[in-house]
């Protein structure tokens, strides 16, 4: 994927999209809130980051929080909730400006892989708190799940127009099946790290988004 194309995938900031109160100086006060717990989220885990310690960070009272957010699970669903509504929005963005006017498989295959990519890099330590979370939490699993399956969507419906009806052959169980492997190699890396044979690599490995990437279009191209 030309360097070019790969600098039109653009994420937007936390600061564009994190909370939108009505009034001013409620925006000031919660956007700090949100802004720390998800960095202790991070940074911490889940678990580690308590109600006491967002407070500290964001200087703001326990009480002030807990006046908006019953406890911190309401905390972390709402910075998903428009999180995941944002995240959307530029992959949509991404997705329409790269593939508008490809009709090649290959290529589209290509620029999919190089988004999704993006898109965990970019939110790294965010997503990792996501995946570990949905092994547990249905919330947090549906609005993972949620994200993906719209990808998926777009991935089929763009290769699905460009393949002649003849050739679409089990079409719709290969972007099935891609869809399950690539998170699946992803959310290892990030719960568990590398695995054999490649001990160090990671999500910021371009070796093993190269391998992903030539891997699906390989299969693509023997359905």
């Amino acid at each position: 994927m030309e360097e070019n194309n790969i600098q039109e995938i653009v994420w937007s900031d936390k600061s564009d999209w994190i909370y939108n109160p009505k009034q001013d100086r409620s925006r000031e006060k919660m956007e700090r809130v949100l802004i720390s717990a998800m960095t202790l989220f991070s940074e911490l885990g889940y678990e580690e980051a308590t109600i006491s310690l967002i407070s500290r960070h964001a200087e703001v009272s326990s009480a002030s929080i807990y006046r908006r957010f019953a406890d911190k699970s309401s905390l972390l669903y709402a910075i998903l909730d428009t999180w995941s509504r944002a995240r959307t929005r530029d992959f949509d963005k991404s997705w329409h400006t790269l593939t508008e006017g490809v009709s090649d498989p290959a290529r589209i295959v290509s620029i999919y892989i190089e988004i999704v990519f993006s898109a965990y890099r970019n939110d790294s330590g965010l997503l990792r708190l996501i995946e570990g979370r949905s092994i547990s939490d249905e919330t947090v699993k549906n609005i993972l799940s949620g994200m993906i399956r719209h990808s998926a969507i777009c991935f089929y419906n763009k290769i699905n127009d460009v393949i002649p009806k003849e050739e679409r052959g089990d079409l719709r169980d290969f972007v099935s099946s891609s869809t399950i492997v690539l998170t699946g190699a992803i959310r290892s890396l990030m719960l568990w790290g590398a695995m054999t044979p490649w001990q160090d690599v990671t999500i910021f490995s371009d070796k093993f988004k190269d391998f992903v990437k030539s891997s699906l279009i390989s299969r693509f191209s023997r359905t």
